[in-house]
């Protein structure tokens, strides 16, 4: 199976561009828990494992947590304000999969995509339960939920296939990867969105493992190192987007790793705990994994390990990792580990998909990252660098025949290892014979479609290797989704597209050069046609071409949070119920006196109130919305369709029917024919 597609959040990296440039760099993002999560410092002892108390007030965090750019979406305020986070990461991250894959979302509409989501914590739900007005909950905190993960993306791009969250704690993610690829061969999915998140919102579960003496007084993972005292928790986001090897050569998308073999077991009572992994049970997850790939053990050169800095479960680990590992294995040629854990924290149900994720770019990049915090070896662990190594400093890692494994373990011995190799060699692509080239770029809003010329221009001021412009040109034309918003730019350079961007950015057109020749005029005027609005037939323009990675889409990110689904709120009283009321509120016209144009003045207004309370809008907003246009258009679902019609008949008595509010019925007709029936109740004026 071919890993086409990746998108991630990790502390200190926004993609995985960032992940890479901080694990070659050894860095290390775990920072102090943000004060808005929960004041650490109130909780803290200097006693280990002292009941109700943290070591540490560290934690990795992903920024911005509480933004999200519902509009992209279609999701309005009142649903995105009460939607875990893990769902808004989810939606953005596969977007961004997708995109890295070279597929825009008409191309995956309606396919049989199958979605398996790993998450072991919900954080945000269970704030909102306790914490929140008990009158303010509604559907849209279930909805929101995390049993309803996979289900959000599957609605959100129309995908067909299977759609699954799943639980297996922190082993949730890479044991949706193996599903997922056991999904591809039987045939009932032909791509998959594999996935793991976690968000790290209350202190609730980290004041559990303190108490069991799990967590690093120190704030770190020390992965393999003598110093390891346990571990420290972290958000974290990462997708993955899979298709059979044949199909994705056959398709021309992009390749960055190939999934060789996988394989999933649990422990059962091998172990004399089931917080600790079984040495018998790591062996037999590894010699799985490898019968399902055909591979041997003795060719694996890289393996990515679960190893979170416990100084026992690290132990066990690399022990039986060693014994299955040495068996036929060449001498001089010890096979390297590592854990991105030491970089970012401990992800839970999001760390075996950051695992992979790393382990895809040291396959396409060829160097195996340094391990941070890594010193002197953990004695338990009996290291045998004959067999196996830990790289303090980054190290070349090349050739075809590359075999790298990832392992993730979950608490109740739920296992997961995965073989990876890396994309197969292409044949070299003819070179694009000179000239200009239409570069199209498009957002779902002006500001959006700044932020992606002004991410290109960066993009273009950076050093390193960057791919043909005629690639980035199919890519963008080709091999992404189409928005209203949109900008063309005929370039036959880097410098030329990079100085168009920046006259374009400041406010200018771009200047048409003198002599242009007959190939960039037509190319001119095409992009003229796409700028409004026309369909450009891409596969014409650009019958082919290398998919390149180029940068993701620039989320327009807003504020969607409950203040008070926070854990040191203090929990909510349940509100008392309204009083009933005799008519609709103060200023309410009686039908019985009003004129027919005066009663239906007032019904408009008091439904462009109401339609503006269950949309979250401002008064100024409300009154602004158009009666003319369907309410399904103004943003009103089904739920709140129905919270919309039970205001209309608590305080009208006027009775709406559901069939006709989730039709194409606008204000204006609504409120003529809820008038027509409060002056038919009211009977002839006196």
């Amino acid at each position: 199976m071919a890993i086409i597609g990746m998108g991630c959040r990790f502390p200190g990296a926004r993609d995985c561009w960032e992940l890479w440039e901080l694990l070659l760099a050894g860095g290390d993002a775990v920072g102090e828990i943000p004060a808005e999560r929960f004041d650490a410092g109130l909780l803290l002892s200097g006693e280990r494992g002292a009941p109700g108390r943290l070591p540490s007030r560290r934690a990795g965090t992903i920024a911005g947590i509480d933004t999200f750019d519902a509009g992209f979406f279609g999701i309005p305020a009142r649903e995105a304000e009460r939607m875990d986070p893990q769902h808004r990461l989810l939606l953005e991250t596969a977007w961004e999969a997708m995109e890295d894959a070279g597929l825009s979302a008409d191309r995956l509409r309606g396919t049989r995509t199958g979605v398996f989501v790993g998450s072991s914590t919900s954080d945000y739900e269970a704030l909102q339960s306790y914490r929140c007005d008990p009158a303010t909950l509604d559907l849209y905190v279930v909805m929101g939920g995390r049993s309803l993960l996979a289900q959000r993306l599957s609605r959100a791009l129309d995908l067909r296939g299977p759609s699954l969250a799943l639980d297996s704690a922190c082993s949730s993610s890479l044991v949706a990867v193996h599903l997922a690829c056991q999904s591809l061969r039987a045939g009932e999915s032909e791509m998959a969105f594999a996935a793991g998140f976690n968000v790290v919102l209350s202190p609730d579960r980290s004041l559990a493992y303190a108490r069991a003496g799990m967590l690093s007084p120190e704030g770190r993972c020390g992965s393999f190192d003598a110093s390891a005292s346990g571990f420290v928790r972290s958000d974290g986001a990462g997708v993955v987007l899979l298709k059979p090897l044949s199909a994705a050569l056959r398709d021309g998308d992009p390749v960055a790793a190939v999934i060789a073999g996988s394989a999933t077991n649990n422990d059962g009572r091998a172990s004399d705990s089931s917080v600790r992994p079984a040495a018998g049970g790591i062996r037999e997850l590894l010699r799985l994994a490898h019968r399902a790939a055909g591979t041997s053990p003795a060719e694996v050169g890289y393996v990515e390990c679960h190893g979170v800095g416990s100084p026992l479960a690290d132990a066990v680990e690399v022990r039986a990792l060693q014994e299955v590992l040495a068996d036929g294995r060449e001498p001089g040629r010890p096979c390297a580990i590592g854990s991105v854990k030491a970089n970012i924290g401990y992800p839970e149900g999001a760390s075996g998909v950051a695992g992979l994720i790393k382990t895809a770019l040291v396959l396409r990049h060829g160097v195996i990252p340094p391990t941070v915090h890594f010193a002197r070896p953990n004695p338990e662990m009996g290291l045998d660098e004959r067999t196996l190594r830990v790289r303090r400093e980054a190290a070349p890692w090349t050739g075809e025949d590359r075999l790298a494994g990832v392992t993730s373990f979950g608490l109740g011995g739920t296992n997961a290892h995965v073989l990876l190799r890396p994309a197969p060699s292409r044949a070299e692509a003819a070179a694009a014979e000179p000239g200009p080239v239409l570069l199209p770029l498009s957002a779902r809003s002006p500001a959006a479609l700044r932020g992606l010329a002004a991410a290109h221009a960066a993009r273009l001021e950076r050093d390193g290797q960057r791919p043909p412009l005629r690639d980035v040109a199919y890519t963008l034309g080709a091999r992404r989704t189409h928005h209203e918003h949109r900008a063309a730019f005929v370039a036959a350079s880097e410098e030329e597209w990079r100085a168009q961007l920046l006259r374009w950015l400041d406010g200018g057109d771009a200047p048409v050069p003198a002599g242009e020749d007959a190939r960039a005029a037509a190319l001119r005027a095409l992009g003229a046609r796409y700028e409004r609005g026309e369909e450009v037939e891409w596969g014409a323009l650009y019958p082919s071409g290398a998919c390149v990675p180029l940068p993701a889409y620039p989320w327009q990110r807003e504020r969607h949070w409950r203040p008070e689904a926070a854990w040191g709120a203090s929990p909510a009283a349940p509100a008392r119920g309204p009083e009933p009321a005799d008519d609709a509120g103060e200023g309410w016209t009686d039908p019985a006196e009003a004129t027919p144009e005066e009663l239906l003045a007032a019904v408009g207004a008091y439904l462009r109130e109401q339609a503006g309370e269950v949309l979250r809008l401002t008064p100024g907003q409300a009154a602004a919305l158009d009666d003319g246009v369907p309410l399904v258009r103004l943003g009103l679902d089904s739920l709140m369709t129905v919270q919309f019609r039970n205001r209309v008949a608590a305080d009208l008595g006027a009775e709406l029917p559901s069939a006709l509010l989730l039709g194409h019925s606008t204000l204006g007709e609504l409120a003529g024919r809820v008038s027509d029936a409060l002056q038919t109740a009211a009977g002839p004026a006196p």
